[in-house]
């Protein structure tokens, strides 16, 4: 299920981990920071994909390698500075990417 899209209500959700009652998403509508909600919250849904994303939000993510060197870089800066905290946003030892 982890990083699955998905609808619900007229948001998408990316999840990016479950627990037993409680999934971890980002709210890719509002684009807020992640968050635990019930898993009841999103029990009538239907999963999207990333192309049905990119329409809906009018924002569509270049693939890494078609990136300048420069966006690149600031790329994996972004993701260096969060990537410590990614092991306690996870239930076990499977990440979501």
């Amino acid at each position: 299920m982890k990083n699955n899209l998905i609808r619900t209500h007229n948001t998408i959700y990316r999840i990016l981990d479950a627990t037993e009652n409680e999934i971890l998403v980002i709210d890719c509508i509002k684009l807020t920071m992640p968050n635990w909600i019930d898993e009841v919250t999103i029990a009538s849904h239907e999963t999207i994909t990333d192309e049905e994303l990119c329409i809906v939000t009018d924002l569509c993510l270049p693939d890494v390698e078609d990136l300048a060197p420069e966006e690149k870089k600031i790329v994996h800066h972004r993701f260096s500075v969060i990537s410590s905290i990614i092991p306690c946003t996870t239930a076990g030892d499977d990440f979501w990417f």
